[in-house]
């Protein structure tokens, strides 16, 4: 993982590389955790009927109203570890995009 996130994010400095290693098991374990442990560990993107995105099911279908909360919060944490490395980070357009997905899972869990 380490050598993805030096080529993809362009990241020079070990901290740097070590905090986006760490933001991205932060953000996929703040879903994760919510899962019943014989359950799958997939996010679902069904369905997808059409040229548009379907519900997201791995929302509503898969977490209470309670997970879903709690999840919300995780990923405020989330996205602060994001924002704070946003200028260290060579690649310019790949933080923005990631603090824009968790903004619109932030719109959907309060759908």
């Amino acid at each position: 993982m380490n050598d993805a996130i030096e080529r993809i994010y362009r990241t020079s400095r070990v901290s740097v590389r070590d905090c986006l290693a760490d933001a991205f098991l932060a953000a996929e374990t703040a879903y994760l955790r919510h899962l019943p442990s014989l359950r799958s560990g997939t996010i679902s993107l069904e369905p997808l009927v059409s040229a548009e995105p379907g519900p997201p099911v791995y929302l509503t279908k898969r977490l209470t109203p309670q997970q879903r909360a709690a999840y919300s919060t995780d990923l405020q944490r989330v996205r602060a570890q994001f924002k704070k490395l946003e200028r260290d980070v060579g690649e310019k357009t790949r933080i923005p995009l990631i603090l824009r997905c968790i903004e619109n899972v932030q719109k959907d869990l309060r759908a």
